[in-house]
């Protein structure tokens, strides 16, 4: 099939409801601020229902529950059989965990449900997410016939098992310290094994701890993007996320002697403090977080945000310990998976 261009697409959305107004003058109804929007218009035109996002749609302490809610109901709605269109009309960002969280929910629905279950209005998204969706590869997973993205600056969401497309994601990585910075050969090593390390330990514990039902197939999705001078990976799964594996893991009873735990929040951040003090496993593996918590510590600069169950932990990085910050907080909603957010500085 023949790919077009956004702005052809964008003409045919604009055309469609242009003829919607007309008729609907036509037929002398008046139109008042309290009418239906253009988004109103594309859902009756297509025959859809709306799911509305937030303004600010990320994964914080302050906006991330108000993030899950229409991605809930995107879920709810298509399960019972309903067509959906998406409105972001009111959305003015977009962080890159949830943009990768929302593209697995997308693909895995659209894959279950088909193709046709899921639109999204573009005639009223906001330029700059326009640029957001079809360089992360949104708009050509929901509009089939969307022409592919060749912006340097993202590297669009791929789904994956085990540690495929890791040589990508490093080469992306990469090239892009050296586009901000001179690096020597030195710098370029240690960028590359803090990088892989913590971004193959992060598949592979995909691979071994998320979805423990074998006849599941164990996909990961991962992102990454330059965003105002910072590097942004992103990688989620949708397993039975981080709280539900750590009563199985060998070492979980010494923590809970030790700590009151609560609720997923805090099990995350024990998992964390503990397994960056411990050396557990064997032949490289149950090694936990370590190395997916080192690419922040040992670049001392960033920040790394990981949502599993109904827990969010971000941990700050600083160059003297005594600086750093962990935080957790418990949410409304389970993500059903984990999602995994470093943002580093390139300028450093």
């Amino acid at each position: 099939m023949k790919k077009i261009t956004l702005d052809t697409i964008l003409q045919h959305e604009r055309q469609a409801i242009d003829r919607e107004k007309r008729r609907r003058r036509l037929r002398g109804e008046n139109r008042s601020t309290q009418e239906a929007s253009n988004n109103d218009f594309y859902a009756q035109i297509s025959n859809r229902n709306t799911v509305t996002f937030d303004e600010r749609c990320e994964f914080t302490n302050s906006n991330i529950n108000a993030t899950l809610e229409p991605i809930l109901s995107l879920r709810s709605k298509v399960e019972s059989g309903e067509k959906v269109v998406l409105d972001f009309s009111k959305t003015v960002y977009c962080s890159a965990i949830f943009v990768v969280y929302l593209f697995s929910e997308i693909e895995l629905l659209m894959n279950q449900y088909g193709q046709n279950t899921i639109d999204l209005n573009l005639y009223t998204l906001p330029d700059k997410l326009k640029r957001l969706f079809k360089g992360i590869g949104l708009l050509q997973l929901i509009k089939t016939r969307v022409s592919d993205n060749t912006s340097r600056r993202f590297l669009p969401v791929t789904r994956g098992i085990n540690d495929q497309q890791l040589d990508d994601i490093i080469s992306f990585v990469i090239d892009q310290a050296r586009f901000k910075t001179d690096l020597s050969d030195q710098q370029r090593a240690r960028v590359e094994l803090l990088t892989s390390s913590a971004i193959s330990e992060a598949m592979l514990n995909v691979q071994y701890h998320a979805y423990p039902t074998s006849e599941i197939d164990r996909y990961w999705w991962i992102m990454a993007a330059i965003i105002d001078g910072d590097l942004y990976i992103a990688l989620c799964d949708r397993g039975v996320g981080i709280p539900s594996t750590l009563p199985y893991s060998s070492w979980w009873e010494q923590i809970m002697g030790a700590l009151p735990i609560n609720d997923d929040a805090q099990m995350i951040a024990a998992a964390m403090k503990y397994t960056r003090s411990s050396v557990i496993g064997k032949r490289g593996r149950g090694k936990g977080t370590r190395d997916i918590q080192k690419l922040v510590l040992e670049h001392k600069k960033g920040l790394l945000t990981i949502v599993s169950g109904k827990g969010l932990y971000r941990l700050n990085g600083a160059p003297y310990e005594e600086d750093r910050r962990e935080e957790h907080f418990p949410l409304l909603y389970d993500i059903s998976g984990t999602a995994i957010n470093w943002r580093i500085p390139l300028e450093d």
